[in-house]
């Protein structure tokens, strides 16, 4: 995903987010799509041009999080 290293925990939480109501494990992929296109454009801009945008800048912070304690189990049982 863009080289972009999720953990665990991160990777969990996108999983709640866009679960889909059907069963097993399913998500809601074109609802996941557009939020990710929304970070460099507007959805239906080229129908309407008037369509006002917000400041487009952004800002990433990359680094690592804690561990959860149930990553940090499984991380002590393969230490």
């Amino acid at each position: 995903m863009s080289k972009i290293v999720l953990s665990g925990a991160e990777f969990k939480l996108l999983c709640d987010t866009f679960q889909a109501p059907k069963a097993g494990a399913h998500i809601r992929w074109r609802e996941f799509a557009d939020q990710v296109d929304e970070v460099f454009t507007k959805k239906g801009l080229e129908k309407s041009v008037d369509i006002v945008i917000d400041d487009a800048r952004t800002q990433s912070f990359y680094g690592q999080s804690k561990p959860t304690d149930i990553d940090q189990q499984i991380v002590d049982k393969v230490v």
